[in-house]
């Protein structure tokens, strides 16, 4: 009988010890929880240092994508003859000012319509000159330059009125919004600028067909030939001159 209560007596005992002490007496729980715990962290850890090694080889794609979009100004044979012709006359007007300007226009809107090496050349120049402008056009979209540029130009227009010359700013300033106002009611009324590239188109091809009907009546008359013994012969006479007065 005493060795009954004895054991109910201890069987209680383990019955009420708290199921904490009990967990750690039995299996020594609390290192394998730690465990658990860093593996965890680990884990999470390494999960999320791959999405970002994926979000990072990501963005190199959205660039390349932005690189890759449609030029402004579009590039085809109209577009890189009309470069051309511009680049020549910006040439002309550099060197020569506005009469050799037109010239240059006028011939580099002739060569870049002709078959051969100059005409590839021409056309090449034209296109170069073409994507450096649409190269400027992505900048300033994506640096906002023209508008900074702008900005910092009206702050110290803002300066100068304050100055003793503001009368005159304001009065000029006055003047272009005049006439740009009166040049925008124009322009809505007759539509004076697609008129305009009508006129430029028209002009450039009666520009071409003009040089055509000169070199062949060039050919056919032998006109340089003729002007150049005419310079000849004067250039003579007047050497011939010179050393006799000498």
């Amino acid at each position: 009988i005493d060795k009954k209560k004895k054991r109910s007596s201890s069987s209680s005992r383990a019955k009420t010890r708290p199921l904490q002490s009990r967990l750690r007496s039995a299996t020594g729980s609390a290192p394998c929880t730690a465990m658990a715990r860093s593996l965890l962290a680990a884990a999470l850890l390494a999960s999320a240092s791959a999405f970002m090694a994926t979000s990072r080889a990501a963005r190199p794609s959205a660039l390349r994508m932005s690189d890759e979009s449609t030029a402004l100004v579009p590039v085809n044979e109209d577009t890189i003859r009309t470069s051309s012709a511009v680049t020549a006359g910006g040439a002309g007007l550099v060197l020569g000012g506005p009469v050799l300007a037109i010239v240059g226009s006028v011939l580099g809107n002739y060569v870049s319509k002709q078959e051969g090496e100059v005409g590839e050349v021409v056309r090449g120049v034209g296109k170069v000159s073409l994507d450096v402008y649409n190269f400027l056009l992505k900048l300033n979209g994506k640096y906002d330059v023209s508008d900074k540029a702008g900005a910092a130009i009206k702050e110290q227009l803002e300066k100068l009125k304050s100055t003793e010359s503001g009368s005159t700013i304001g009065k000029v300033e006055t003047a272009l919004e005049t006439a740009t106002s009166k040049f925008a009611e124009l322009d809505k009324e007759y539509d004076l600028v697609e008129k305009s590239k009508q006129a430029i188109g028209y002009a450039g091809d009666l520009s071409v067909k003009a040089i055509d009907k000169g070199l062949e009546l060039n050919t056919e008359y032998k006109i340089t030939d003729q002007i150049t013994a005419k310079v000849t012969e004067a250039s003579s006479k007047a050497v011939d001159a010179a050393k006799k007065s000498a």
